[in-house]
């Protein structure tokens, strides 16, 4: 009963976290200019990419973070990515808003890191 608890768990932990990932990705592919807002001014520039560009690649990259969460094959690098991404979303933003709620969703893709590793047998 209890691994079906925990696969309970990671579904949950799995689907919420792709939710977020994938619209807030897809947002940034929408609504470039807004999203590009949010970015540090180091950004513009870097490798010789503007925002605008920076803001299309990190949604496209935390689109395929959120579905790489929902199959279960890959759940445990993608979970172990997502939270270094939000962790250094943490660092950035700090005790603002944004790295309040990123901090939050740092926790639950680190617990679902954590949850992913198939068990052993004993």
């Amino acid at each position: 009963q209890f691994k079906n608890r925990t696969n309970i768990v990671i579904a949950l932990l799995s689907f919420g976290l792709a939710y977020v990932f994938i619209l807030f990705g897809a947002g940034k592919l929408i609504s470039t200019l807004e999203w590009a807002g949010w970015l540090p001014k180091w950004f513009d520039g870097l490798f010789g990419a503007s925002k605008l560009t920076w803001t299309k690649i990190i949604g496209v990259f935390e689109m395929v973070l959120g579905v790489g969460v929902l199959i279960p094959k890959t759940r445990n690098l993608f979970s172990a990515v997502m939270a270094l991404h939000l962790i250094v979303i943490v660092f950035m933003t700090r005790f603002s808003d944004i790295g309040i709620r990123d901090g939050s969703l740092f926790f639950m893709a680190l617990a679902l890191f954590a949850l992913s590793f198939p068990e052993r047998r004993q």
